[in-house]
């Protein structure tokens, strides 16, 4: 039996009113920037440079949508600065699940929309909301007029810099578009020469395969980067990198946040402390990252503890290796996990020796 069709109300008439609204309440709403894209030019262009992305349009996703909002939440707050070379450091954009706390914000705006018409129908058949799922944020956020691609390869927002998670939130009504920015970054490369592993290119384009912010979550490790051992590249960090995010001299201390009244969902900190890989059993992660993307399905819990034993070989600490592999079978790891495990440690210990 096919889904009955939606039925909308009569819309009003001055659109321009609802755009002033939505400004108006994302503002109340604590979104840092909001605007709107026109569906037909996500789809261009997303079909011209996205092949890779399983959803063409947002109409695939929600087959009434005739509008499409993108919004940006910053996480640049004054204690979310520490350096990337700091033990433990877990990147900015995930000390905290700043995308869960977007789309609650963009749940809530949907809603005040809804109400502001007088709709009485389901939220579902009003608005859908995506935040780092299945629509190309960056995409969505430059279409709307929030930014342009930085060579970075993330969206730099005028006047704000790029610390900056996206969202958006997709409309049953027509919304007047935002102006797309045709700025850019210039001549300016210091993003591109600060990466450690060179995984950005001149053309704003990203090597995942040597991104050290991708790398935290796959379990292949490339040996070397550049004749560079990545084990050394590596550091002693935790989760995620962005080197080309804190040089960028715009971003840097632009728009940064010093008093925001809100609960931070999944807060985890700017480190964690890598001896808990000596405590923590398999489903220890879970529970300690409950709430915070680092606990999604997608990211190999085992990587995890593979990231704190490299950060113990680079302080010199194989003797907490050897003591990690001597209680191996205590930590609750499935079969291929332990030999995953067990062969990282003898990586390690064998590369102490050479």
């Amino acid at each position: 039996m096919q889904n009955k069709k939606i039925i909308y109300p009569e819309k009003i008439s001055d659109y321009s009113k609802i755009r002033d609204f939505i400004n108006r309440k994302s503002k109340e709403l604590g979104i840092d920037i909001i605007g709107v894209g026109s569906i037909d030019t996500f789809k261009k262009l997303n079909d011209k440079f996205y092949k890779e992305y399983e959803y063409s349009s947002p109409e695939e996703l929600f087959p009434e949508c005739k509008t499409m909002i993108s919004a940006g939440l910053s996480y640049n707050f004054d204690w979310n600065n520490i350096s990337n070379e700091s033990i433990g450091y877990i990147a900015r954009y995930t000390t905290a699940n700043f995308y869960k706390m977007l789309s609650g914000k963009l749940k809530e705006l949907g809603k005040a929309i809804k109400k502001l018409l007088g709709y009485k129908i389901r939220d579902k058949d009003f608005f859908r909301v995506f935040v780092n799922s299945k629509i190309n944020d960056k995409l969505s956020a430059y279409i709307s007029g929030l930014g342009y691609y930085a060579k970075n390869s993330l969206i730099f927002i005028k006047d704000k810099g790029c610390r900056f998670v996206l969202g958006e939130l997709l409309l049953s009504i027509k919304v007047p578009t935002s102006k797309v920015h045709s700025i850019n970054c210039g001549e300016c490369s210091f993003c591109i020469n600060a990466c450690p592993t060179k995984a950005l290119t001149v053309g704003g384009i990203l090597k995942k395969d040597v991104c050290i912010q991708h790398l935290s979550s796959e379990l292949i490790w490339p040996e070397n980067i550049n004749n560079k051992s990545f084990l050394k590249i590596w550091g002693v960090r935790f989760f995620g990198c962005t080197y080309c995010i804190d040089v960028c001299p715009y971003s840097k201390n632009s728009y940064k946040i010093y008093n925001k009244n809100e609960t931070l969902i999944g807060f985890i900190g700017t480190s964690f402390d890598i001896l808990n890989v000596l405590k923590f059993g398999k489903y220890d992660y879970k529970t300690f990252f409950k709430n915070n993307q680092i606990s999604a399905n997608w990211i190999p819990i085992v990587a995890l503890a593979r990231n704190c034993l490299a950060s113990l070989y680079n302080l010199e600490r194989t003797d907490l290796i050897e003591e990690y592999l001597k209680k191996l079978d205590n930590y609750n790891w499935d079969g291929s996990e332990k030999e995953f495990l067990k062969d990282f440690c003898f990586f390690l210990l064998k590369n102490k020796e050479n």
